[in-house]
């Protein structure tokens, strides 16, 4: 078998070389591999980096390839097309791998038959050796900054709490029976919508695909300190409330589409309750609960703006 790892870069010629690193030196697994680094059209040093990188590591299989379409989907969609391996590996620019964990999914996908399973993404501080986090950043936070921890055994997840694209491994064979990401999704420039991972584990756990939490399969993500500040914390729950909104609308007759509205409605309702327990309680964290509350700002604006086009499409406008 063979191992594709792919790694979608936009504008990061300070950190793809520490990600590249990390693969090509990691425990090599009981499989051949291949590195497929999509370029989405960077106008900085990226792809004269990658290509140095590839000149000097020439024993390992490393393919640049550029993606004119912009957004991180596309990106990925273009990996999944040039990757020759029987299981894909999704890997972030700013991440790097442990040392173990293409050798751990190798063994998950031969041995154990795991088609699709992510495991942890811890903090990585990059260079900044001495940077703290607030105290109030703590794994209540993680989801936002697209980190992970599901504890320490293997299992298998269900919808909500599916692995995440950082450090996702799907077999090939499932893009060719359940179709490629969903180009109405993912990061594309300044916006943050996500989710074209999940809404694809969606169809998958649709299909009666199982999907796995595999914890020994780490990667570690570069934690921004500029992405702990409030302003870019309420943007990425706003988007995220549009990024789930979008998804439900795709998934159509999907169970949690027929109970969002109320959930939506009924937490933002106790977010200041919940939030002044915290204070009276003492907690760091006692601000959590109102980000959730532009969360589901950003889900509603996605409505609106959904039955506004919809509006507009049967006005012929």
């Amino acid at each position: 078998m063979m191992i594709s790892v792919i790694i979608c870069t936009y504008n990061r010629a300070q950190y793809i070389t520490n990600c590249l690193w990390s693969v090509v030196h990691s425990e090599a697994p009981d499989c051949d591999y291949e590195i497929i680094v999509v370029d989405n059209n960077s106008t900085d040093e990226t792809w004269d980096t990658v290509s140095e990188f590839a000149v000097a590591n020439s024993h390992h299989n490393i393919r640049l390839c550029n993606e004119k379409n912009q957004g991180l989907v596309h990106a990925r969609n273009l990996g999944i097309k040039k990757a020759k391996g029987d299981l894909l590996f999704f890997l972030d620019d700013d991440a790097i791998v442990e040392t173990r964990c293409l050798k751990k999914l190798c063994i998950y996908y031969e041995q154990l038959g795991f088609t699709c399973m992510g495991g942890k993404i811890l903090p990585w501080y990059g260079t900044a050796n001495n940077a703290k986090t607030p105290a109030w950043f703590n794994k209540s936070c993680w989801g936002a900054l697209s980190f992970l921890d599901r504890g320490e055994k293997v299992k298998r997840v269900y919808h909500p709490q599916f692995p995440y694209g950082a450090n996702w491994a799907v077999e090939k064979k499932l893009f060719d029976r359940y179709g490629m990401l969903n180009e109405r999704m993912g990061r594309c420039g300044k916006s943050l919508i996500s989710n074209e991972e999940h809404e694809f584990m969606l169809r998958l756990e649709r299909g009666g695909e199982p999907i796995y939490y595999v914890p020994d399969a780490v990667v570690f993500h570069m934690l921004h300190l500029d992405r702990l500040k409030v302003s870019y914390l309420i943007r990425r729950h706003f988007a995220q409330g549009i990024s789930d909104q979008i998804m439900f609308s795709l998934i159509k007759n999907y169970p949690e589409c027929r109970i969002q509205i109320m959930k939506r409605i009924l937490e933002t309702g106790t977010a200041p309750s919940r939030c002044f327990a915290r204070m009276l309680a003492q907690r760091l964290d006692w601000a959590i609960p109102l980000l959730r509350i532009a969360y589901n700002i950003g889900f509603f604006w996605s409505i609106l703006g959904q039955r506004s086009k919809s509006k507009r499409v049967k006005n012929g406008n």
